[in-house]
This record gives C-alpha cells, sequence and structure tokens, in this order.
C-alpha cells in the first residue's frame, strides 16, 4: 500500500535534470507551480518521476511572481549590517 510521507512533504514530478558541477538542479512540477531544487552531486532522478522534497526555507530566495525580479533572502538581514 502507499503510504503519504510525513507532514511538510511536497509531491511532485521531476520536469528537468540540470547537472552543474558540484551540484544538480532538479525542477519539480507541483501542480501548475515549479520549483528549483539544489541537490547533491550524485542525486538521480527521471523525467516524469513522483518525488517528495521537503523545502528548507533557511536558504530561501523570494522572486516577484509577475516580474520575476529578486526581491530578498531568507536571511537578508544578516548581511545588512
Amino acid at each position: 500500500a502507499f503510504t503519504k510521507p510525513a507532514e511538510n512533504w511536497m509531491q511532485g514530478s521531476v520536469y528537468a535534470i540540470e547537472p552543474i558541477g558540484n551540484k544538480v538542479i532538479i525542477t519539480v512540477l507541483v501542480g501548475t507551480e515549479k520549483f528549483a531544487l539544489s541537490c547533491p552531486n550524485d542525486t538521480h532522478a527521471d523525467i516524469d518521476q513522483t518525488i517528495y522534497f521537503k523545502l528548507n526555507m533557511k536558504n530561501a530566495i523570494y522572486f516577484d511572481p509577475n516580474t520575476l525580479e529578486f526581491i530578498t533572502r531568507s536571511e537578508q538581514s544578516l548581511y545588512m549590517r
């Protein structure tokens, strides 16, 4: 039987995989939204594979959804002293 992951995990499907040196960027489709996940270099996934992931908001970067312009980082105040 299928067991749903623990609370705060999101389900999506792999949309794109981009190995870039020391990490892999996996774009995951959740409904109509895309999330770019930075993963360790040895991460393997297949296009359209269902995956579960949890966001680390400590390192989140925020962009305006309309203009795609950078807004802030989660820890921005630490760097603005």
